[in-house]
């Protein structure tokens, strides 16, 4: 449900979402026997922000 004053999706809804996406980064970078900055680089997401949802990695 959508907080009226913000307009924005409750934290408790994408705490799943962000939980699975982290799996499958962590997944998928292990596979390929990449580094963060060699994923970083290959997606073009920043180190920082993979960083920020692969915790740990």
């Amino acid at each position: 449900m959508l907080n009226a004053d913000t307009n924005s999706i409750p934290r408790t809804s994408l705490e799943p979402v962000c939980g699975t996406l982290a799996a499958v980064i962590r997944r998928r970078r292990g596979r390929a026997g990449l580094s963060l900055n060699q994923f970083a680089a290959r997606t073009r997401l920043s180190r920082q922000m993979l960083s920020f949802v692969e915790p740990g990695g």
